[in-house]
């Protein structure tokens, strides 16, 4: 997480699915998502929390934190 964005790398062909997911659940902060094959970029709204994106995409996305570099 940088800024307004936050990059998810993947397995090959899962960005998008996990794009859908997210955009399905419509965490806390998170204007969209842009997919490609293996990288997901997640465009957060300005002055978001960090720490409450990840929470409320953990709910959804269980050991989130964990995977956080």
């Amino acid at each position: 997480m940088s800024g307004q964005f936050c990059v998810f790398k993947t397995r090959p062909g899962y960005a998008n699915m996990l794009g859908a997911i997210i955009d399905g659940n419509n965490p806390v902060g998170v204007m969209g998502t842009v997919a490609g094959d293996d990288a997901l970029l997640v465009l957060l709204r300005e002055g978001t929390d960090h720490a409450e994106v990840l929470a409320s995409m953990e709910v959804f996305l269980p050991g989130l934190r964990n995977k956080v570099v």
